[in-house]
């Protein structure tokens, strides 16, 4: 599902109405506002690392000059529950290896004084990380939240909230979305994966 056709179903969702809107469209730029506010809601779930999100990434190399090691802008978060540990490569042989336990991160810095050896200088570093939703903004970007209807219904719900005519309906499409989330967590923890698969859950579908 790409941003133009989640527009489209929460539109639907919300008025129930077809009408596929122009992208200058102030609802359409509304919706697009929203969905990347409900999608920082998602990826920020409390108690959850998404494993969809979680990827091992080369963040520069050992310098013998400096301790602290910035992470790049996309990065949420260090990943510390899959099990992999900070990496450390030459030559793509590894040379090394660090416990995420034993790494102090400052913020969107890693500082790695007090482990830095010489056999382990220059080598390039991997982490384990939690990377950030890439907002969407263009028709055709892709939404890359596990099950796209969850936003579908979070952002059909925020925007039938303030409607005086329409904000009835903002508990029941808060529902649908709330059980969508269960799924994705379920599936996540590795429990019921069958049930997220093409899940169209309440509402119009």
């Amino acid at each position: 599902m790409n941003l133009k056709e989640m527009v489209y179903y929460a539109y639907l969702e919300a008025t129930g109405k077809y009408v596929e809107l122009e992208t200058t469209n102030p609802k359409y730029l509304k919706m697009v506002q929203i969905a990347n506010l409900m999608m920082n809601q998602w990826e920020n779930e409390p108690a959850v690392e998404w494993r969809s999100r979680k990827k091992f990434i080369k963040i520069g190399s050992v310098d013998s000059e400096k301790d602290l090691y910035k992470l790049p802008e996309r990065v949420l978060k260090i990943d510390r529950t899959s099990g992999r540990n900070i990496t450390l490569k030459k030559d793509d042989k590894i040379v090394g290896e660090i416990e995420i336990s034993d790494i102090k991160v400052m913020g969107n810095t890693l500082d790695l004084s007090g482990v830095i050896t010489d056999q382990i200088l220059d080598a390039d570093i991997y982490v384990p990380i939690i990377e950030k939703l890439p907002k969407v903004k263009n028709p055709e970007d892709p939404i890359l939240i596990d099950n796209p209807y969850w936003l579908v219904f979070m952002t059909a719900a925020e925007f039938v909230r303030n409607s005086q005519t329409k904000n009835a309906q903002y508990g029941n499409i808060v529902a649908y979305a709330q059980n969508l989330m269960e799924s994705m967590k379920a599936v996540n923890n590795e429990k019921g994966r069958g049930e997220m698969e093409n899940a169209k859950i309440g509402g119009i579908f």
